[in-house]
Parts: structure tokens; C-alpha cells; sequence
């Protein structure tokens, strides 16, 4: 900042602040709230190589499992039924609870 001499009192000049940058907000991946309302999205070796999820059995799934879901993300089975194709779970995700046929359902089991 520069000063100037006004009748006695010193007067201060601001400096022009220099505008803002904003190069690097492109190169930085968004916040995790802000890939998807309610959090991130987690992604499979498999999906990043660009193959397809290994198939999972109805029978690998159990209670209090996490499991993923392409559009819902994380959530845990809350309850059972049936067994081998008819097999269904029900899921609780940050929108609420949800039913699937597991045969045909992308739910995936979280590896800990």
C-alpha cells in the first residue's frame, strides 16, 4: 500500500487486489457432496479397468451387510427372504428402506 500526504493525515491508497483465480477449480475433483446429493460414489477396480462387476450370488448376501448400489450408494440389508433367485433383501439407504430381487439387482457387497 502506498501512502499519501492529504492536509496533515496520511491517506492510504488501496492496492488493486488481483482477481481471482480460478485455474485450478477444474483440475480438482468436486467435494464428495457434490458428486451426488447424500455423498460420493464408490468405484470398483473392475469399473475403473472398464470390465464389467463379477456376478455375486443371492446366497453371498447377508444380514447387516453393506452393499452398493450404482444410484442409491451405501447401504446395509435389514431383512431376508426366499432363497436362491427369488431371494429378496430389503435395504436401507440415506433415502430410506428399498426391496430387491437380488438375482436381478446391481447391489454389490462392500469389501471391509
Amino acid at each position: 500500500m502506498e501512502m499519501e500526504q492529504t492536509g496533515g493525515e496520511p491517506a492510504f491508497i488501496a492496492e488493486e487486489e488481483p482477481a481471482y483465480d480460478d485455474t485450478y477449480r477444474h483440475a480438482c475433483p468436486p467435494p464428495l457432496s457434490a458428486a451426488r446429493p447424500g455423498g460420493g460414489r464408490l468405484t470398483t477396480a473392475a469399473e475403473l479397468a472398464g470390465g464389467a462387476p463379477a456376478p455375486v450370488s443371492p446366497d453371498d448376501f447377508h444380514q447387516d451387510m453393506i452393499v452398493r448400489h450404482p444410484a442409491h450408494g451405501l447401504g446395509r440389508i435389514i431383512a431376508l427372504s426366499g432363497s436362491g433367485l427369488q431371494r429378496k433383501a430389503t435395504v436401507v439407504f440415506h433415502g430410506g428402506p428399498m426391496k430387491f430381487v437380488l438375482a436381478q439387482s446391481p447391489l454389490r457387497p462392500v469389501k471391509k
